[in-house]
């Protein structure tokens, strides 16, 4: 029995075009989907391990990142409520996925078309102002609330909220002056 060589394999087996490279477009257009892939873990991934809680719940958070660290914990549950109550609604995660399913879809049609793109930039842009135009009035409410010892404590809170999160990263918090 004889082993057979490459020569005796048949040549249409692999033709010279059976792979052919994509496409620079598609390749960038893949590259731009696995990022936004990798945010969405990131994201996801951030809420789980930082904040020691689930993604939902920190979805259900009005995310004013140190403000609300800085916040006691009856006013951050105060404030959640005040954000439900005044329609604050938490995002989903399937609506969160969907959004960006169909921006994927976007990214890839053929032909591509900005406006798409663009368009649902825009419904994400005005529902996070408008989440966060409410979150700022219902905190505002909260700090005005505060007698001028709760919000002095609420003020050194904040500077050490900040400072955790610069000592986290490589740059400092701190009082900017000459010297």
């Amino acid at each position: 029995m004889t082993t057979p060589t490459p020569t005796d394999a048949p040549e249409a087996a692999l033709p010279p075009s059976a792979s052919p490279r994509p496409s620079r477009r598609w390749r960038v257009l893949l590259v731009l989907s696995l990022a936004l892939n990798l945010l969405v873990l990131g994201a996801v991934l951030g809420a789980v391990i930082g904040h020691g809680r689930s993604p939902y719940m920190a979805m259900r958070d009005p995310g004013f990142g140190p403000y609300t660290e800085a916040l006691g914990r009856a006013d951050r549950a105060a404030l959640r409520r005040a954000f439900a109550d005044r329609g604050g609604s938490p995002i989903e995660p399937a609506t969160l996925a969907a959004e960006f399913l169909r921006l994927a879809e976007a990214l890839r049609a053929d032909p591509f078309q900005p406006q798409a793109v663009a368009d649902l930039f825009q419904a994400q842009r005005q529902r996070g102002e408008a989440r966060m135009r409410l979150g700022e009035d219902l905190l505002l409410q909260r700090i005005t609330a505060m007698s001028p010892r709760e919000r002095q404590a609420f003020a050194d809170r904040l500077e050490v909220a900040l400072q955790r999160r610069f000592d986290r990263g490589e740059r400092r918090w701190g009082h900017h002056g000459g010297g």
